[in-house]
Parts: structure tokens; sequence; C-alpha cells
């Protein structure tokens, strides 16, 4: 009887395997909420229910209709999570700890979050996605030193070459941290605008501090001729090329490499003519790229009726301020056939970084979300106030209003997901203060 029990059991789970492995996501979730019902199942097998109807849920998260609203989007989160949770209750096998760890990203629980991650790698020590999301839980926490060090394990990851945008194999070693002795290195593009802009300010250490012979950088195409300017630089080239070097390091190693902690000091790296004459103008950018798998929890959404309302209230404040548009994309055709929208000057932004640049040079103050912009203002050593979520990049630390990364920068705190409200509160409140006499 037991046998024949746990037969009728394995079918329908079975028949659930079968339709996620064919990306059946809403029937196989159909299946497992029946499956639900049935008093039978063991906590095993209820727990697996639970991670199918997550990781739907999670999916889902991406619809159209669903990517474009933030409260749907949310409720998607809270979905996945709390049925992460109950799998987690009843089976915690390292998968499901670790899924569950990953799924409260977006609420900015990462104490938590790490402990969970910790506890899924005692049952698999090796797997380098685990450890790669434990060292982003770490640098968020502020432990740079630990969280760079297991941040190598990205290197690890079956996608990593494409990540950097390599073709081509390099037969360069890779750089181990020792003095450089005048040998040339090269150092590989990694992540998105924002990341190369952040990384390339290491370029002048690898001369003065480890005495290279030649620096060069690969990043992406509309970098190139921004950064040819850094007189730190020997050569800047486009991806995919991949010239010839003694030794090379995916840049998002280099703070390792360095031993960079939250007590390093920078100062800016990126020369801007200094502007000090009235009135002030302040720049404005409030949406990232959407091909970043974390924008729906920086950007500000334009949702419900009276899009971006909060921006609209800054705008039309009696601030004395002039604003400019630094955003690029659909955000600035939607702010820019809005009535408000009128309040703000347009200059060309792209495809040039450079303009970007020359564009920058002209404010006294940018406000906006992470972003490249922010953080080509901020590498400029312009003010810049950003407005972070809940769950900011690992950069951004959990906590605080000034970054280790940036001196310039002051930080304006979200505490709930999605709701801006309390940080353009404050940012209202400082911008008042610096045009009052």
């Amino acid at each position: 009887m037991r046998a024949a029990a746990a037969r009728a059991r394995l079918v329908p789970l079975d028949r659930v395997d079968r339709l996620m492995a064919r990306a059946a996501w809403v029937k196989a979730r159909e299946v497992a909420t029946g499956l639900l019902g049935m008093t039978t199942l063991t906590p095993p097998e209820r727990a697996r229910c639970h991670a199918v109807i997550a990781e739907v849920c999670s999916r889902e998260k991406t619809k159209p209709e669903n990517f474009r609203d933030p409260h749907r989007y949310v409720a998607c989160l809270a979905r996945a999570a709390a049925h992460w949770t109950e799998a987690y209750r009843l089976a915690p096998t390292p998968q499901v700890t670790a899924d569950l760890a990953q799924h409260l990203w977006p609420f900015g629980d990462f104490p938590r979050q790490l402990a969970l991650t910790e506890e899924a790698l005692r049952g698999d020590p090796g797997n380098a996605l685990w450890r790669t999301q434990r060292a982003e839980m770490l640098l968020v926490l502020g432990r740079w030193s630990e969280g760079f060090a297991e941040y190598e394990q990205r290197l690890l990851l079956p996608g990593f070459k494409t990540s950097v945008g390599l073709t081509a194999e390099i037969h360069s070693p890779v750089w181990d941290g020792s003095d450089l002795a005048g040998r040339s290195i090269l150092v590989l593009q990694e992540g998105g605008y924002g990341d190369t802009l952040q990384m390339i300010r290491y370029a002048r250490g690898l001369k003065d501090r480890f005495h290279a012979g030649q620096v060069i950088a690969q990043v992406v195409g509309p970098l190139v001729n921004l950064l040819k300017g850094m007189p730190e630089l020997d050569s800047v080239v486009s991806v995919p090329e991949v010239p010839v070097a003694d030794c090379h390091i995916p840049m998002m190693s280099l703070p390792h490499r360095f031993g960079t902690t939250v007590e390093t000091p920078w100062a800016p790296y990126l020369d801007v003519p200094a502007r000090t004459h009235p009135p002030l103008r302040v720049g404005l950018v409030w949406h990232g790229s959407t091909h970043n798998p974390g924008d729906m929890t920086r950007s500000i959404l334009p949702s419900g009726t009276l899009v971006y309302p909060d921006l609209r209230t800054l705008v039309l404040s009696d601030l004395p301020v002039e604003w400019v548009c630094l955003q690029l994309g659909d955000a600035r055709q939607i702010v820019a056939n809005l009535p408000w929208g009128r309040k703000l000057q347009y200059p060309e932004l792209a495809p040039e970084w450079t303009l970007a640049r020359d564009v920058l040079a002209t404010l006294d103050l940018v406000i906006g979300v992470e972003t490249g912009i922010a953080h080509l203002s901020a590498a400029m050593g312009i003010p810049t106030w950003l407005l972070l979520g809940v769950s900011p990049a690992w950069r951004w630390l959990a906590r605080g209003d000034r970054s280790p990364w940036y001196p310039s920068v002051r930080l304006f705190r979200a505490r709930k997901l999605w709701d801006w409200s309390e940080p353009f509160a404050a940012v209202g409140k400082e911008l008042q203060r610096e045009v009052s006499p």
C-alpha cells in the first residue's frame, strides 16, 4: 500500500518536473498547487511543490504587465519569497536555502540573506555561484577585505568570459598583485558603464604603486573617447579587441588586488572645471538601463495615474534652479511629453560619453539613481545626491549617507520597496538649504 501511494505521488511530481523542463511555467504551477491539496505528500514533496510555485512567481515578475507596474512586481516578489520560505521550512536543502536567500535581496534583509547563503554553502562549499552571491552580501555589509577575496569566485562561473566581452583566449597570465616592475597590464572590461567608471580609478595606482610600464584599458565603445583623456592610461581600446600585454586583470578584481577597504581614501579622478556662478544648475536622472537585472529595484518607475509624482513635486517646487535632464531612453521621452517636463532642459547626451561629460561640467549638482551617469558625475567630483532603494548595489553599502568610493556623493535611502517619497522629501529639504541665502 505504501509503495502504491508513493508511486501515485511521484507520477504528478514527475509531471511537474517535465513541465518545468519544457518551460511550461503556468501549467507547472497549476499542477503543483493542486498537489498541495493532497494529504499524502511528504514534507520534501510539499517543499518541491512550493519551490516550483516560487520559481514561477519569480519568473512572472518579468512579464510586461508586471515589469512596468511596481505594485504587481512587488506582489510577484512577495509571493515567490513566501513559497521559498515554506519550502525551506519543510525541507531546507542547500538548493532551497540558497534560492530563498537570493530572493530576499530585493527586500534588503542582508544579514539573514548572508546567514542562509552560508548555511547552503555548508552543504555545497564549492558552489561558485553561491560563493559569489555571498561575496556581494559581505560587500554590502561593509566586510570588504573578506568580500573582495570571495568575489574572485565569479571567475569560475560558466558565463564569466562573455560577461567581460572576451571573444578570444588571452595567453598572458592573470596579474597576481605583485609589483609589475615595468611590465604592461591589460585591464579587461567587466560589468556596465558604472562599473567601468568606478574601477578605472585604479589605473593611477597600477603605475604609482605597482610600477606598471603600460596600462591598457579595454572598455565598451561609447566610453573609449571619454577615458582616452586619462593620463594614467597609455591606450584605450573597445570590446572585443584584446591587445597583447604582459599580464591582464578583469577590472572587478582590482579592489581585491589593491586591498581596498571602506577606509581607503579616494579623490576625484576625472577632471571637471569648477562652476560657481548662479543660477544653480541641477541634473536629474531617474532610471537606469533596463538590461541590468537589478534595474527594477534601483529605478524610479512611472506608475499610477500621476507619472513620477515625487520627481514632479521636486521639479515644480519654487526653488531657483535650472533643471537639466540627464536621462536617456523611454524614460526621458515620457517626462519630455508631460506639461511639467517642459521645465527641464534636454541636452544631447549620446552616443558618446564625452557628450555627457561636457553637460555634467556645466552642472553644480546631480540628483539621481545609481546609474553610469551618477558614477561619471561622482568621478568628476561633482556633488552627487544618490537616491537608493532598499536593496542597493553592494558598492553603496547597507547603511550610511556617504560613499567610501566618492567624497562628493551623498546617499538618500528609501526604507520601503518602491516608496521614493522619503528620499525625495529629504533631497527637497537639502536643496532648499543649498539655495537659501
